[in-house]
């Protein structure tokens, strides 16, 4: 049953205007593909970061096996109260980036760690480059490519988390790369 000892990272992106705002809150990560670079809108919010390390031993805790007091993965999270109350040593705060998008701006891709896990983030954006170029420029699927990519993750890289992700295209089609 629920003890109230679990906790949830978050990503969320949004497009106003021609700019991205990204928010975040443990270690799920917003990439945006630039001319077939990755650009990370996110910073993975992890224990063994240095900032975040200095704000947990501020508040009286450690860092241990790149974990806060040796056990949680994530330095920031909505929930795991037993790291919160009277300490603050994991916190719900949100780091938020704002990018204005240009026209080399091919697609958003947003995915939890379990992808991470088993990809770095320009191999998740050649990843998903490669698969819509392969496509017909009329055909490209979105849904298709973030299929195969969790697919990759789970079955041939064998992520032992959990794997979701999503991808908003910015364009009608990549173009196969020079």
């Amino acid at each position: 049953g629920f003890n109230g000892g679990s906790g949830c990272a978050a990503v969320v992106a949004c497009v106003v205007g021609g700019w991205v705002w990204c928010a975040n809150v443990g270690d799920s990560r917003a990439l945006l593909c630039r001319d077939g670079r990755a650009i990370q809108l996110s910073l993975d919010h992890k224990p063994d970061r240095e900032d975040e390390a200095e704000r947990i031993e501020a508040a009286g805790g450690f860092v241990s096996f790149h974990r806060v007091m040796g056990r949680l993965a994530v330095s920031r999270a909505f929930g795991d109260e037993e790291y919160k109350y009277g300490k603050s040593l994991v916190i719900a705060e949100p780091e938020i980036r704002v990018e204005q998008l240009t026209p080399q701006d091919e697609f958003l891709f947003m995915a939890c760690d379990g992808l991470f896990d088993v990809f770095s983030s320009q191999e998740a954006v050649d990843f998903i480059y490669a698969r819509l170029a392969a496509m017909p420029q009329n055909e490209q699927d979105p849904k298709r490519a973030v299929e195969d990519i969790v697919h990759e993750a789970i079955h041939d890289r064998r992520s032992r988390d959990n794997v979701t992700a999503l991808l908003v295209t910015f364009r009608r089609a990549v173009s196969a790369r020079r």
